[in-house]
């Protein structure tokens, strides 16, 4: 089977360029269909119909917590979720709050969302959480994250409640985090998202294999290989394969990208995630949903941090 790249036609090149806008809906995200029901509860329904809730003095949740191992793709359920409702998204790391002059990380806090609500609908999304809030007991008094935490704590409560403004959060070892944030008012739900399984790992397969040259591809098998691959290893199968692909390419036109590749990439790219790994999340899974009290123990911690 040949494959050719498709030539630009003299009418196709002189055709102005157009900025193409990145889609984040959920469409683009293999499986995960209880991820995305709970999330649509939570966070879409409450955000699209604010009237309803009103009417029927529906609280909803006012911070949600996305938590998981590292390149499960909670960043990407964020994005997609300010897509889904059509909200401003403030992504904010802890570079952008954190200062080392006294009180600048306060005012940074106050302003992010001072805009927030004049923004409105928006969501402000705080990844790697636990950077910019970490328990208070396993830190010193003078760590400067202590007075950020209480400003964010303040701003969450707030004499006048926040509507129309989401707080997301973005963690991969939750229970190094102020047990504060998680109480109920603040962080109300908390959303375990899991290493996808064989069938979502196809999905997510298909999704990165849309659009190549591919040939007899068996993604069945490629599933069944890829036992605790994320979603970032996965996309980095997929890549490390068109890549190899892309080098006999040049000197050879007519090969398409085939399983063979794909073999090869198995060799090259591992699984973020080992067995223990998923037995640590799966603890604290089972403790999250099995008790409203959200003090963990604290003397376990994650072999892999990511």
């Amino acid at each position: 089977m040949a494959f050719r790249l498709k030539k630009k036609t003299r009418k196709e090149t002189k055709q102005k360029p157009r900025k193409l806008a990145l889609d984040f809906s959920f469409q683009n995200i293999g499986g995960y269909d209880t991820v995305k029901e709970e999330i649509r509860d939570a966070i879409v329904m409450p955000m699209r119909h604010p009237s309803l809730y009103k009417r029927l003095k529906i609280r909803a949740p006012k911070g949600i917590l996305l938590w998981g191992a590292p390149g499960i793709g909670k960043t990407l359920f964020a994005r997609t979720i300010a897509d889904e409702c059509k909200a401003t998204f403030y992504h904010i790391r802890s570079s952008d709050i954190m200062s080392e002059w006294f009180g600048v990380s306060e005012r940074r806090v106050k302003q992010l969302f001072y805009k927030a609500t004049k923004t409105r609908p928006s969501i402000i999304f705080f990844d790697e959480l636990e950077s910019l809030a970490p328990n208070r007991q396993a830190i010193t008094i003078e760590d400067a994250r202590t007075s950020l935490l209480s400003s964010l704590l303040s701003e969450m409560d707030g004499f006048v409640p926040l509507s129309q403004v989401t707080i997301l959060g973005s963690t991969n070892i939750p229970n190094r985090l102020d047990p504060a944030l998680l109480r109920p008012g603040r962080f109300d739900k908390m959303i375990y998202i899991p290493p996808p399984n064989k069938a979502e790992r196809k999905e997510i397969l298909k999704i990165h294999i849309n659009g190549k040259p591919i040939d007899q591809i068996n993604i069945e098998q490629l599933a069944q290989k890829t036992n605790l691959f994320t979603g970032a290893d996965l996309e980095l199968l997929v890549n490390t394969a068109t890549t190899n692909w892309v080098k006999k390419f040049v000197k050879n036109k007519k090969e398409p990208l085939s399983m063979e590749y794909f073999e090869s990439a198995l060799k090259m790219v591992r699984p973020s995630l080992k067995p223990e790994d998923l037995r640590y999340y799966e603890y604290l899974r089972n403790h999250f949903e099995r008790s409203s009290n959200p003090n963990i123990r604290d003397d376990l911690s994650p072999t892999y941090y990511g």
